[in-house]
């Protein structure tokens, strides 16, 4: 009986951890993204420039 509800109380902080590992996985997903449209736009800015200038 005692093993059950130890093995409970390791499930149940397993769960915990995997939820908050998946919370900072998704934050570090959207932080990418950001990073790259930023880039993007700033290779876009760039191209721009370069095309305007060789107009």
């Amino acid at each position: 009986m005692i093993d059950m509800i130890n093995n409970k109380k390791i499930i149940e902080k397993y769960h915990k951890k995997m939820e908050t590992i998946n919370k900072i996985e998704d934050e570090f997903t959207k932080s990418q993204n950001k990073i790259k449209l930023i880039i993007d736009m700033m290779m876009y800015e760039k191209n721009n420039k370069e095309c305007k200038k060789e107009a």
